[in-house]
C-alpha cells in the first residue's frame, strides 16, 4: 500500500477507535447501508441510511421554511451573484 495511503487509512482508523473499527469487521455488506462505515457507526444495517434520510428531511423543511419567511427582494438580491460564482468556479 503506498504510504500516503496507509497514513489516510490508519488516521480514519484511530478516529473511529476500536470499538467502532471492531464492529466494522463484522459488515458482510457491500452497499452503502451495510458496508464496514456504516456497521461501524451505527451497529447494524440501515441505521446509517435512516439517519441520512431523516437528516435531509429536516434540512430541506427548515430550507423551505426560511425561503417562505424571506422576502422575495431577498432572494432576488442573490440572484446576479450566483451566475458569477458559478463561472468562476468552470
Amino acid at each position: 500500500m503506498i504510504a500516503a495511503r496507509k497514513a489516510l487509512l490508519t488516521t480514519a482508523l484511530e478516529a473511529l477507535g476500536p470499538e467502532r473499527v471492531t464492529r466494522g469487521l463484522t459488515a458482510t455488506g457491500h452497499k452503502w447501508s451495510d458496508c464496514f462505515l456504516a456497521i461501524a457507526t451505527d451497529g447494524e444495517a440501515n441505521l446509517l441510511r435512516q439517519e441520512l434520510k431523516t437528516n435531509l428531511l429536516r434540512w430541506e423543511l427548515q430550507n423551505n421554511a426560511r425561503a417562505e419567511r424571506e422576502p422575495l427582494h431577498g432572494r432576488a438580491s442573490r440572484r446576479p451573484i450566483q451566475p458569477a460564482w458559478l463561472m468562476a468556479r468552470r
